[in-house]
């Protein structure tokens, strides 16, 4: 070991000596026999780039699919096409912390209409339209659309604007403002349509996520999630047509479990309220189903777990006074911090339903009605799939698991806490800049194992950091 440390000693003198300075050259990324020149991204909210409860140019261009085209193209300057707003987009929530020290979001309007989309709640045209032709059309690589659910993939008329008129009360979900923007006027081609037109070299799926993000942000209240052979008819008709029957590689993204959504934890919250008011043994009660998307067999008033969810809606409206009649009486009440003024169905998801939904997820029902995450890998690992070897698994549960509990980047903690986490923005399920980021590392990591590259990591803290409220 000495005489290493001597030669060594005796080496970097002798290149001092002489004046010359050792070449090292970076690395190159290495793109193995995967061809990148025309990547093609599907999906929902978070693909789309959705932030702070709404869709902007400066958030589409943090989207983890660009962030990937960067990272693909790896200086070669090559162009990812996204069907980005030439304004400043639409209107996005802010949020406020209350009097009692809770999160409480504002400018929630657009957001919330167009959460529910399908239940009483007309949508509005987005004015900015990106496409005028198919060319255009033909010409995106980011496909991601917010709100997209899997009962809409081969939906027609999705993106026709003259739909949108008859999503009146009770509304339809027969319209998508953001596909609108996606497709030429009067179109009436169905997104899987605009898919097998994308013709990718290479591809990313996350599918299933506006389901699940729409039923837990009403609180249960608005829609159901598909059942399994919707999940698996769609997705594999999307996989399909992006891998050219089998021929072409690329990678579907898992779905996170229900209870790694931004909520605050609903215990948290009481203990605020108990704070506030002085009160050590005030409770937060809720309306619940007995049997969840059952509400003909009535509801319960109970007090708020930690494994009950309080919505948007939700943290707004608690603690604010109300005139309740009961019995004829009529109370000022606090609303949900009385028994008899419980937060309502549509202001929690309650245990039941978050189980429910969970089951659909990660657990699934029987052998016979599996879970999406279980169809997701069985699709692309069985013997027989065409998909073998050709398209892998980003694991986002296991993703979010440990950001549940904590990832260090850096020297910067990231987790799941509202605000202060750095991963989820305002509207409590979309990622923030860096969010994006570590969501773009999880799938490069997941092409370098599974197809032998070298595409590099991006440095999460290098985009733009959470701006606290």
């Amino acid at each position: 070991m000495k005489n290493i440390v001597n030669i060594l000693a005796g080496l970097s003198l002798t290149l001092l000596a002489s004046g010359c300075k050792p070449t090292l050259d970076a690395p190159a990324p290495d793109t193995a026999n995967l061809d990148f020149s025309r990547y093609v991204a599907v999906g929902d909210y978070i693909t789309a780039g959705f932030l702070n409860g709404g869709l902007s140019r400066e958030s589409q261009q943090t989207a983890y699919p660009n962030i990937l085209a960067q990272q693909f193209a790896a200086g070669n300057n090559a162009t990812f096409v996204q069907p980005l707003f030439s304004g400043s987009g639409t209107q996005m929530v802010t949020m406020n912390i209350n009097e009692a020290g809770i999160p409480v979001l504002s400018n929630t309007q657009d957001l919330l209409t167009f959460l529910s989309a399908g239940c009483n709640s007309t949508q509005n045209i987005i004015s900015d339209q990106f496409s005028n032709s198919a060319e255009t059309t033909a010409s995106i690589q980011n496909l991601g659309v917010p709100g997209l659910k899997i009962s809409q993939i081969s939906l027609s008329g999705l993106g026709n604007d003259a739909n949108a008129a008859k999503d009146v009360p009770p509304a339809t979900a027969g319209f998508n403002p953001y596909f609108d923007r996606m497709v030429p006027a009067g179109d009436d081609q169905t997104y899987l349509d605009v898919v097998k037109n994308s013709k990718p070299t290479f591809f990313t799926v996350w599918v299933g996520m506006a389901d699940v993000i729409n039923y837990a942000m009403s609180g249960g209240s608005c829609g159901t999630v598909p059942n399994a052979t919707q999940f698996r008819t769609e997705l594999f008709n999307l996989v399909d047509s992006l891998s050219g029957g089998g021929k072409r590689y690329g990678v579907i993204c898992n779905i996170p479990s229900v209870q790694y959504l931004g909520f605050p934890k609903s215990l948290t919250v009481q203990s605020k309220y108990q704070q506030q008011r002085n009160d050590a043994d005030l409770k937060i009660w809720i309306k619940s189903l007995r049997i969840p998307n059952q509400p003909s067999l009535g509801y319960d008033t109970v007090e708020v777990t930690n494994n009950d969810f309080i919505t948007p809606t939700g943290l707004d409206k608690l603690g604010i006074n109300e005139q309740v009649t009961v019995n004829g009486n009529t109370y000022n009440l606090a609303h949900g911090l009385n028994k008899l003024n419980p937060l309502l169905e549509n202001e929690v998801l309650d245990f039941k339903e978050a189980q429910n939904v969970e089951s659909y997820i990660s657990i699934g029902q029987s052998l016979s009605n599996p879970s999406y995450n279980s169809i997701i890998t069985t699709m692309v690992t069985a013997k027989n799939s065409k998909f073998l070897n050709k398209v892998a698994v980003a694991n986002m549960q296991e993703l979010y698991g440990t950001l549940s509990k904590g990832i260090n980047y850096n020297g910067v903690v990231y987790n799941l806490t509202p605000i202060t986490g750095g991963f989820y923005s305002y509207d409590f399920f979309s990622p923030t800049p860096r969010g994006q980021a570590i969501i773009a590392n999880e799938i490069i990591q997941t092409i370098n194992q599974s197809f032998d590259t070298r595409i590099f990591e991006v440095n999460v803290n290098s985009y733009p950091a959470f701006k606290l409220p």
